[in-house]
């Protein structure tokens, strides 16, 4: 975009939105182009013909490459159109609150390159459900050809030979042509890469240190999906390293020695998560337990005892709303 096209651009956006105006933002989308744009990302409801054309071509940043995704939120959005000169007090957003941006096809593109941009995003939405890969950046790319079906269709899904895993692997996708016509399998390689930000040694970690706050920090990671993380680094202060951890090595349940972290009659911190809401209240331990061991405990409010998981010193987690539950 060049310097007077900005300029143009924002004395046009500046007189475009001296009313209020909305913005409903997309859970996903896709660039076609090389840069993301509003239009890629969020609709706008309110806005005239002419108001919509110039807001959507809003820049919000580079587009992904193939196989990768980026992140725009509400904060993206009224960050640019502030360096426009926009005034964004009378800005509303509905919607989603990111909008996960992957890359689309092209125009030109050809037909083993759209195939093999479907099954990349095929395989990451199947990673998302799995449970070893929740809250990890994936990444993924198709390796080798893949023989492409005629006509035109859509991948209805896909399945791994194995458990999927960070490295190359074989999968299968089911390809369901438009009209009619048979549905046929489609195998093909996958390189799969996962990162997570979790707690690391900070510097040269000894065994049976205690591991203080100077000791670790957050750091991403290419994480390997049968090993456990912390995410938090109040999951292992205090606690004792049952072996030497090298500078930068992830500190997992394996480095611990097994610590009481909840004793009986302890007042705990518990946390319950669900869609969309989080509420923390306090209540009283009725057992000793170490990290991720299941005990007893009383809500201090109700005096209801229900089951909870120990995920850290005086914190617990609820593992199912029995006797007592958490009300």
């Amino acid at each position: 975009m060049t310097r007077m096209t900005r300029l143009v651009l924002t004395m046009l956006m500046t007189a475009a939105t001296c009313h209020a105006l909305t913005i409903e933002m997309r859970d996903a989308a896709e660039a076609s182009t090389s840069y993301v744009r509003l239009a890629d990302v969020a609709s706008l409801p309110d806005a005239t013909d002419d108001e919509r054309a110039r807001l959507g071509e809003l820049f919000l940043g580079r587009a992904p490459r193939d196989g990768q995704e980026t992140v725009i939120r509400r904060d993206d959005i009224l960050m640019e159109l502030k360096k426009q000169g926009v005034e964004t007090n009378h800005v509303r957003f509905t919607g989603a609150d990111e909008t996960r941006v992957s890359r689309g096809i092209a125009a030109g593109e050809t037909p083993e390159r759209a195939l093999s941009l479907k099954l990349v995003r095929a395989v990451q939405l199947f990673l998302r459900r799995q449970p070893a890969f929740q809250g990890a950046e994936v990444q993924v790319e198709v390796v080798g050809p893949v023989d492409v079906p005629e006509g035109r269709g859509a991948i209805a899904e896909v399945v791994p030979d194995q458990t999927p895993g960070p490295g190359v692997g074989w999968w299968e996708g089911t390809w369901r042509p438009e009209g009619a016509g048979t549905e046929m399998r489609i195998p093909f390689q996958a390189r799969i890469a996962a990162y997570l930000t979790v707690v690391v040694a900070r510097r040269p970690l000894s065994s049976n240190a205690s591991v203080t706050s100077d000791d670790v920090e957050l750091a991403r990671v290419s994480a390997d999906a049968g090993r456990e993380y912390y995410t938090t680094a109040a999951d292992v202060l205090g606690l004792k390293l049952s072996r030497a951890v090298a500078k930068g090595a992830p500190i997992d349940p394996s480095c611990l020695k097994a610590v009481t972290l909840v004793k009986g009659r302890d007042t705990v911190l518990v946390r319950v998560e669900g869609n969309g809401y989080a509420i923390e209240f306090y209540a009283e331990a009725q057992q000793d337990g170490g990290m991720d061991d299941v005990v007893r405990a009383r809500n201090l409010t109700s005096g209801r005892v229900f089951v909870a998981r120990v995920v850290g010193r005086g914190r617990i987690e609820p593992v199912g709303v029995g006797e007592g539950g958490v009300r």
